[in-house]
């Protein structure tokens, strides 16, 4: 059976079952607290991976930002329904000290996935060519912003150029 977080698993602990991993305790019943597949192994109840989507390619748009960690929500199907899921933007080794002066609150990147959708932290990168910002607005006029460089974008209609960092096919 596949669970969002929340959901009851029917086991009890009176009835001889144990909480394990991706799962916990309220009321006498157990809970999922993560993605994934119920798995009841020597009446220990876990959540495990459904599929391994590290390393695929999601959109996702930045919903909070500051200097050094960066909050994208993406959408994932799960069991026929939409899932907004947050991941965390891990940069440490690109060069980026400061992530405010390449991306802005509410762009759109295409980010790689560097940990399963299921795992309780997931984080994902805009290291390589094939990801980064997709669209953005202008941060003086807030029209949209085009693609001119890997490191660039320009609004065409205030004449701004803005440092972002890109996908970009040469």
């Amino acid at each position: 059976m596949k669970v969002i977080p929340g959901t009851s698993l029917g086991y009890q602990p009176s009835d001889g079952y144990t909480a394990g991993n991706g799962t916990f305790m309220k009321d006498d019943m157990i809970y999922a607290s993560k993605l994934g597949a119920v798995n009841v192994i020597k009446n220990i109840v876990s959540i495990g991976s459904v599929v391994d989507t590290k390393m695929r390619l999601f959109l996702g748009k930045i919903v909070k930002i500051n200097a050094s960690k960066a909050t994208i929500t993406i959408y994932v199907d799960f069991d026929n329904q939409k899932l907004a899921l947050d991941v965390n933007l891990l940069e440490k080794d690109s060069g980026r000290d400061n992530l405010l002066q390449y991306f802005k609150l509410g762009d759109i990147l295409q980010i790689r996935l560097l940990s399963n959708i299921y795992d309780e932290n997931v984080y994902c990168t805009t290291i390589g060519s094939d990801v980064g910002v997709v669209l953005a607005n202008c941060s003086d006029c807030f029209a949209k912003l085009s693609i001119v460089s890997q490191d660039s974008m320009f609004c065409s209609s205030c004449k701004n150029i803005e440092k972002r960092k890109c996908v970009f096919a040469s």
